[in-house]
């Protein structure tokens, strides 16, 4: 049986987190043996705990940084002793697990990259962000050079959409990366289709960190707009605050123009489980690098109103699979769903179309095997 060895940069659950287990219950019923390293035992400690994989905690450093951050000299230092440091306790890990493949699901650390060349083992990257669009992060030894590295440590280079190979090519061959979707599978929604026509109360959701490039404000402009039209909408906001301030000025926009029903639901790790009738999804980040949630929508078989924003534009076609407003524009979203509203055979059209999609497109056999390609199995 063959060992693999995944590495995640965090242990919180995330996008890139729910990837990862995802690929590590598909190798495990593929017959590989999987273990899986978390910096400590966070939130996805359960994910993965119940996926049949080894689970290794110890702590690791990134070598990203927020781009407003200043860093002393004795800072640095300090960080880069940490990483040294865990290139050794990744050497270690290699050497008692002895793994035929290891595979790191970010770009925020090199360790296990570093490691895994040293003691000659497969690599693959998997580059689920873009850093500093998405995230405001900046590499601690530059973008150039960090690239190179990552080049001359993997076998291959795993990617996530063709937005993120397009700026990573800019530094890195093309001609080594492949883009792999993910598999992103759905448990049924307990929203009542057939409730659609008996409720009036449209419901819209947007699902994400709460903080300002996510666009939840955005988003509550837009609900503004259409209760200022007559239309009985309510607003519904999925996860946790990331960015307090932002959260505040949410607050104090929604006391001072007396906003009613939007509410903040906190995070859930399963929320479409109770979405209510008569959903519309609505994607209003700045920047995204492939948007996860937007192939949840579609899948479940609710329609998607997103920013055109990053990879979103390559994902929806609009007002096939989907509908696109302008950027950071809450009068064309708030006119988009009030399109949805007034056309049911387009909601429906969207429907099927992007259900599709998504099925043909983001599913387990297409996820597991791109990934054991890259490793050349």
């Amino acid at each position: 049986m063959k060992k693999v060895l995944l590495v995640s940069h965090s242990q919180k659950i995330g996008g890139a987190e729910r990837c990862l287990a995802e690929l590590a219950g598909g190798l495990v019923k593929k017959g590989y043996e999987v273990y899986v390293t978390i910096p400590s035992k966070g939130e996805n400690y359960d994910m993965f705990h119940s996926l049949n994989v080894q689970i290794l905690i110890f702590g690791y450093p990134w070598w990203l940084n927020f781009k407003n951050e200043k860093y002393s000299v004795a800072d640095k230092l300090k960080k880069f002793r940490s990483q040294v440091y865990a290139i050794i306790r990744f050497l270690k890990v290699i050497m008692k697990v002895k793994p035929d493949m290891v595979l790191t699901n970010t770009i925020a650390m090199p360790f296990a990259a570093i490691a895994s060349r040293i003691s000659g083992k497969k690599h693959v990257w998997f580059i689920h962000e873009l850093g500093e669009e998405d995230h405001g992060l900046l590499f601690d030894y530059g973008i150039r050079a960090s690239m190179k590295l990552v080049s001359f440590t993997s076998q291959r280079i795993i990617v996530n959409s063709i937005l993120v190979k397009e700026k990573f090519s800019k530094y890195i061959s093309a001609d080594k990366m492949d883009i792999v979707n993910y598999d992103i599978p759905m448990p049924p929604s307990s929203y009542d289709e057939q409730a659609k026509d008996e409720v009036n109360d449209l419901n819209l959701y947007l699902i994400g960190q709460i903080q300002k490039g996510k666009g939840q404000l955005i988003a509550i402009k837009a609900h503004k707009q259409l209760l200022d039209k007559g239309v009985p909408s309510k607003l519904h906001i999925l996860g946790s605050v990331s960015e307090v301030s932002y959260f505040e000025e949410i607050q104090l926009y929604i006391k001072e123009n007396n906003i009613r029903d939007v509410f903040f639901h906190g995070f859930k790790e399963k929320p479409y489980l109770n979405f209510l009738p008569n959903p519309i999804g609505l994607m209003c980040s700045e920047f995204e690098a492939l948007g996860r949630v937007t192939i949840e929508y579609m899948k479940l078989g609710v329609p998607v109103i997103a920013n055109t924003a990053g990879q979103l534009v390559n994902i929806i076609d609009d007002g096939k699979n989907g509908l696109l407003f302008k950027k950071n524009d809450a009068t064309d979203l708030a006119n988009k769903v009030m399109m949805l509203l007034e056309s049911k055979d387009l909601q429906a059209d969207i429907i099927v179309k992007a259900k599709k999609y998504a099925n043909t497109n983001y599913n387990s056999e297409l996820y597991i095997n791109g990934v054991l390609k890259a490793f050349g199995e």
